[in-house]
């Protein structure tokens, strides 16, 4: 940028650590039907994200079961569709996209803030 136009130009990096283990299984399953996934292939990722425990157990002692999602190797793939319309709710600003990782950036701080406020994850 050209140092004498005294332009800003304001970015907003958002990094969703543990992206997966965060997303909302009804959301995502609305998505999924968006998607025109549905059948025994839904019912199917339904079941895959329910009810899945872990525990520990060492010797004679174990942890107690608790619910989890996070490590398969669906995670990424399934991210990716939950977070597919993310550029239809960016209007103002641009926006780059990697994995789990986002930047939009925007010289207006009012259309950056809108941009934002219409990232509802």
């Amino acid at each position: 940028m050209d140092a004498t136009s005294g332009a800003h130009i304001h970015a907003v990096f958002l990094d969703w650590s543990k992206a997966f283990d965060k997303v909302p299984h009804p959301r995502l399953h609305s998505k999924l039907q968006h998607c025109d996934i549905d059948g025994q292939l839904l019912k199917w990722y339904e079941n895959f994200l329910v009810g899945r425990t872990q525990f520990v157990r060492f010797h004679c002692a174990s942890s107690e079961p608790s619910e989890v999602v996070q490590g398969n190797v669906f995670g990424p793939f399934l991210l990716n569709i939950f977070v597919a319309d993310l550029p239809e709710m960016v209007k103002n600003s641009t926006l780059i996209q990697y994995a789990d990782d986002a930047t939009t950036s925007q010289e207006d701080t009012d259309d950056l803030q809108e941009d934002l406020c219409n990232i509802d994850i």
